[in-house]
Parts: C-alpha cells; sequence; structure tokens
C-alpha cells in the first residue's frame, strides 16, 4: 500500500537530487533507501 509523504527540502538540495537521480525518479530514490 503506497502512502503520501510531503518533505520540504532546500532548493540545492532538490536540485542536486534532479541532477544525480534524475527528474521524476526521486520518489523510486527515496523508496529504495
Amino acid at each position: 500500500m503506497q502512502k503520501k509523504l510531503t518533505l520540504t527540502i532546500d532548493e540545492e538540495v532538490y536540485d542536486g537530487l534532479r541532477r544525480v537521480v534524475g527528474p521524476g525518479k526521486i520518489s523510486r530514490f527515496v523508496e529504495n533507501l
């Protein structure tokens, strides 16, 4: 079952995640932590 979670992060962190993980793949990355 999926649950929705909202995170607030610094813009630099978000930009870094987009660069490293790829746009649209951040949710999957967090699930796999």
